[in-house]
């Protein structure tokens, strides 16, 4: 869906469609023009307000479940209500306090630790609470090696500065020359030495042999990157996922899909699909709210997602819930729990 722009809506246009969006999170119903007459004093006439309605359903931003009814946000409508509300704050210093009390009882292990931030955020928002761990998100590549086995076969050796070692035999079909390995060696060693491992993501593997001294030059770097590449993927999709359901108090109702709920049950400890979403938010280092059809995990649903990252760990916490979710809360909630972890992380 991408960034919604704001320049389509006026300001009164804005703000009536932030009237809808927020009245259908608290009511759960289609919110007609009458009862926003009646609610707030927007300065305008009533059919001012019809004709908005009217506007912000055919640009997309609403739609009437049915002809007689009011209208309700649509994915897009959603969207830019996010927008608008991720730097804002609505979790009280009570709740902070509450927070930071829950992660000093005791020295956590990381599971433990995460299944209690899963519960905590859950608590705080009546939604599926989730943790994502990753270890390897944000470590920085410390050594590479390209080592002859044989003529034709190769250990490649890679480690990151968590202490995580990655091992592989590499098959080269031929016998390849020591300058031709010691020149690969060499040419990756400059391009990843020091680097996050996520970089190894931006190597080229279908270079040609301009770019290099030979032939057998370009063939052996491509492979080597290939493997790298793979490498990396296997890592960053490794993320492990902790739910609770604690405090969740809508699963029952009548409009939600029973399949799409069970595909939130099985996330945990799945490699996919998080992990993407984990390392878009890590990258981007910002908060992801991915609502509808942008979900994918179940598009009946929206889902939040904020960072947290030290030295050693990174990963996310968030919300899955209703696409009427209180997002406001979700977010904020996401935000300071994350933030937290990183300060335990930090210490540890």
């Amino acid at each position: 869906m991408g960034k919604v722009k704001k320049d389509v809506l006026n300001k009164r246009r804005q703000l009536l469609l932030k009237i809808v969006v927020q009245e259908h999170i608290l009511t759960g119903m289609p919110i007609a023009s009458g009862y926003i007459v009646s609610k707030y004093e927007l300065n305008v006439s009533p059919a001012t307000i019809r004709n908005d309605l009217a506007y912000l359903e055919s640009r997309g931003f609403l739609k009437q479940p049915h002809l007689s009814a009011g209208r309700i946000p649509t994915d897009k409508g959603y969207k830019f209500y996010t927008e608008e509300i991720l730097d804002r704050n609505f979790i009280s210093d009570e709740e902070k306090v509450a927070v930071e009390q829950i992660f000093e009882k005791k020295s956590f292990e990381i599971e433990e630790l995460h299944l209690e931030v899963a519960r905590t955020i859950a608590k705080l928002t009546k939604c599926f609470g989730i943790a994502a761990a990753s270890s390897s998100f944000d470590t920085n590549v410390v050594l590479f090696e390209l080592v002859r086995l044989s003529e034709s076969r190769l250990l490649l050796l890679l480690v990151s500065d968590n202490g995580n070692v990655y091992r592989k035999e590499i098959d080269t079909f031929e016998d390849v020359p020591d300058d031709v390995v010691e020149y690969v060696r060499s040419r990756i060693k400059s391009e990843i030495l020091g680097m996050p491992m996520l970089s190894i993501k931006k190597l080229n593997a279908l270079t040609g042999p301009e770019e290099h001294k030979n032939l057998a030059s370009a063939y052996l770097y491509n492979r080597i990157v290939s493997e790298l590449k793979r490498i990396v993927e296997e890592v960053s999709a490794c993320t492990k996922v902790y739910i609770s359901a604690e405090d969740v108090d809508w699963v029952e109702d009548e409009y939600l899909n029973p399949e799409a709920l069970s595909k939130i049950y099985s996330i945990s400890g799945q490699k996919n699909p998080l992990s993407e979403l984990v390392e878009e938010a890590i990258t981007m280092n910002k908060v992801v709210v991915k609502i509808g059809q942008e979900n994918p995990i179940a598009s009946d649903f929206s889902i939040v997602i904020a960072p947290y990252a030290s030295r050693k760990f990174s990963g996310a916490v968030g919300v899955i819930g209703p696409k009427r979710m209180n997002y406001l809360r979700a977010v904020s909630a996401a935000r300071y729990v994350s933030r937290q972890l990183a300060e335990i992380f930090s210490r540890s």
